[in-house]
């Protein structure tokens, strides 16, 4: 992947290669940035160039001030996931298709995966296209994989780089033995953890990274690339950055698999609604359907959640319609804003934040959802 194929970013692209200009790589770099920014696809680009063998440093027509070329050997086996210096580690567990639980058993899924996605993905995507019901993990085992690997020298390339997806899903076995690498890296050893919460991040090993954050794209990022990749006009492609608020990953996904985001938005008005009357019995309905759904799409659902409830409470003090909604859902907005205020949206916000950390640790979510239903219905009564 080149910098020219990444949506946006162009400010901390151009920071990243006048380090490489100036042979200044830090051995161990955490690129973080919430889902739909492109941290995977930064960190795939920055394997490419640092391994490419005729880096481009000239000012380009997009706002780049380099690029790989491209061509060479090894930027050809890097965009096709082959380089044998490039190693990727993945959270992964039991699945329907393998019984390991480490990179290596899934890399020709993994290979497959990125080129029919995109690299803008989420790991529910992930978990799904492997039909694993389990949460992934990147375990001891993966680690020592990881130690084994550095032990030789680099194939081809002055650098071996190992990509490690996801380091927020680190299990806290193979905590020290990540230290351990990072601490004592092999020379030529880069090291690029991407992350979507750097607070799950363990303290220890965020104190031994560059810190690269990510801002969250632009609308007009969103435009332009929709445009390169997909030959969509600026007017649909600004609607789609306001309807998925500027995530490109959900993007991505509703033009590829339709737009599912409907049948949440249904679920969603009448959950309100169901909090409001403090309905026990269709409350605890809902919470089976809840449970049935799987944790992942839990997940999804409450983000969803979360996202138009900053909505609708931006639509109550703004007075701006959202026009790619249909009438019934622009009605309910104004209604449900009139509910919402700067003490409750708050309560609201934290309530759920903290039930998706639940459903990380695993708890029972049909006791879970009850119990954030009746608080939110209490929130919603808040002057």
């Amino acid at each position: 992947m080149k910098f020219a194929d990444i949506a946006g970013q162009r400010e901390v692209i151009n920071r990243i290669i006048q380090n490489v200009k100036d042979s200044r790589i830090s051995h161990a770099q955490m690129i973080a940035g919430i889902e739909g920014s492109g941290n995977l696809s930064l960190a795939m680009a920055v394997a490419q160039f640092v391994n490419c063998t005729d880096k481009q440093y000239v000012d380009m027509p997009d706002g780049l001030n380099g690029d790989s070329c491209g061509q060479c050997p090894s930027c050809l086996k890097s965009h096709k996931m082959i380089h044998p210096d490039i190693h990727f580690v993945i959270p992964v567990n039991e699945s329907k298709q393998s019984k390991k639980r480490i990179t290596a058993d899934y890399l020709p899924q993994w290979r497959q995966f990125i080129q029919e996605k995109t690299s803008y993905v989420t790991l529910n995507q992930w978990y799904e296209f492997i039909e694993m019901d389990k949460q992934g993990i990147i375990s001891a085992e993966e680690c020592n994989e990881i130690l084994n690997t550095l032990n030789y020298k680099a194939y081809e390339s002055e650098y071996k780089i190992v990509i490690i997806w996801m380091i927020e899903k680190l299990y806290y076995s193979a905590a020290p033995k990540i230290l351990k690498i990072l601490e004592e890296p092999a020379e030529k050893t880069l090291f690029l953890l991407v992350s979507d919460n750097p607070q799950k991040v363990l303290d220890t090993i965020l104190s031994r990274v560059q810190f690269i954050k990510l801002p969250k794209l632009t609308a007009a990022d969103i435009a332009d690339y929709l445009y390169k990749n997909r030959s969509i006009e600026n007017a649909e492609a600004y609607r789609l950055a306001d309807k998925y608020d500027r995530n490109l990953t959900s993007i991505l996904e509703s033009l590829n698999e339709g737009d599912d985001s409907s049948e949440f938005m249904k679920q969603f008005i009448q959950w309100m609604r169901l909090c409001f009357k403090q309905n026990t019995s269709e409350i605890l309905s809902m919470a089976n359907e809840f449970r049935s759904i799987g944790r992942e799409n839990q997940k999804l659902y409450l983000n969803f959640v979360l996202t138009n409830i900053r909505n609708a409470w931006a639509q109550s003090i703004s007075g701006k319609l959202m026009h790619h909604h249909d009438s019934e859902q622009i009605d309910f907005y104004n209604n449900f804003g009139k509910y919402l205020n700067e003490v409750n949206i708050q309560l609201i916000r934290k309530e759920l934040e903290d039930a998706l950390y639940a459903i990380e640790r695993n708890a029972n979510q049909k006791i879970l959802f009850t119990d954030v239903s009746m608080k939110i219905g209490t929130f919603l009564r808040i002057k």
